[in-house]
């Protein structure tokens, strides 16, 4: 993750499809986090939350983590490969970047801070 910040910033829609359910979150140091609860913090009322749906507006999210201890550096790989090959499109429309981009950024990484590093700036800079 980035920062908790743009951790609890997301698409109400990306929510509502359940993107935090069963998430292991890799912090820049390559500490490892599950996801054991989310709900919407902002905005607090039900219409607010029905509008944010309809426009598919960003929420705040409160998030309640678990530590998981160090990500080994072939979980974060397979992470990451598991994203890129399921969506090699969108990953290149988001990213800017191609799957054998990924698969060659990934293979020089030597340790799971490395690939969080090398995702972030990857994805913040395209």
């Amino acid at each position: 993750m980035r920062s908790p910040e743009a951790f609890a910033r997301t698409s109400s829609a990306l929510f509502s499809a359940g993107f935090y359910t069963g998430l292991r979150v890799v912090d820049a140091t390559g500490a490892a986090y599950d996801v054991v609860d989310a709900k919407i913090a902002h905005p607090r009322s039900t219409l607010g939350k029905s509008l944010a749906r309809l426009f598919d507006a960003n929420v705040r999210v409160a998030a309640q983590l678990r530590a998981a201890g160090r990500a080994s550096l072939d979980e974060v790989k397979e992470r990451v490969m598991a994203e890129v090959s399921d969506n090699p499109e969108e990953v290149e429309e988001m990213t800017g970047r191609s799957a054998q981009w990924w698969r060659e950024i990934l293979g020089g990484c030597a340790d799971a801070a490395d690939v969080v590093r090398k995702v972030d700036a990857a994805t913040h800079t395209a």
